[in-house]
């Protein structure tokens, strides 16, 4: 009996820790990026091969060690899927934790481990969206080719290399001006290579996102705002592919 209450003691006292809701959220994406490394795979998009968007072949090594690699392309979804409810059901734990004693979960430890996802998902491939590959074709258009991507779609550059991977090469930039000259000069500090050009993006992406936790006042915010950036945009991001949809 004594032995049972003290594991119950201990385990009570581990589920309150925010440290290990955040263990369960690493593993969690760790586990999307080995997923992500897979060919038969549809979560990570197509790219060329490089040891970087696999963590040096770690994620890859990971995945055949661990029996990943030899999953289906059914099993790989299944894995998927149990891994994304895997991850809310953390993330829905932290914020219960957040408003029960949301003085013990100071900023530093939030600010660190968002930074650390960062890394991880820095080394993976990108995942679901060619956004990147868009990016990088409309600020070369202007950095490399010195042409207008308001008029000059990128299927006008058939020989960079970064064409071949947009979904819709023959599309001018939807994008602000402001950004498409953030682009150019992401671009520009990037070079010609495609896989250094996805880490630039990525790169600014976590910039931003990391430099908005520190302008957050709210504890709280920092948690939700994240998660309702990436709803709105994902939510709008279908809008506009169904309404594209339509009007063909």
């Amino acid at each position: 009996m004594v032995v049972t209450a003290g594991n119950s003691r201990l385990t009570k006292s581990l589920i309150r820790r925010p440290a290990l809701a955040a263990t369960v959220m690493f593993v969690g994406f760790f586990v999307v990026g080995m997923v992500a490394t897979q060919r038969r795979s549809t979560l990570g998009v197509e790219t060329p091969r490089s040891m970087v968007l696999s963590m040096g072949g770690f994620l890859s090594g990971a995945a055949r060690v661990l029996g990943v690699s030899s999953l289906s392309k059914h099993g790989l979804s299944i894995l998927y899927a149990c891994t994304i409810v895997v991850l809310f059901v953390a993330y829905i734990w932290t914020l219960v934790l957040l408003a029960r004693n949301g003085k013990g979960i100071g900023r530093a430890f939030i600010i660190g481990s968002s930074i650390a996802f960062c890394m991880l998902l820095l080394f993976t491939p990108p995942l679901l969206a060619k956004d990147l590959f868009n990016y990088a074709a409309y600020g070369k258009a202007i950095a490399v080719h010195g042409r207008n991507p308001y008029l000059v779609p990128p299927s006008a550059f058939q020989r960079d290399h970064l064409v071949k991977f947009m979904d819709v090469p023959g599309a001018v930039s939807v994008y602000g001006p402001l950004f498409n000259y953030i682009a150019a000069l992401t671009t520009w500090i990037a070079g010609k290579s495609v896989v250094t050009n996805i880490i630039a993006f990525k790169l600014l992406t976590f910039i931003f996102f990391v430099g908005s936790l520190f302008v957050i006042k709210s504890t709280a915010a920092l948690f939700l705002i994240p998660m309702l950036v990436l709803f709105v945009r994902e939510n709008a991001k279908r809008g506009l592919r169904h309404s594209t949809a339509r009007g063909r």
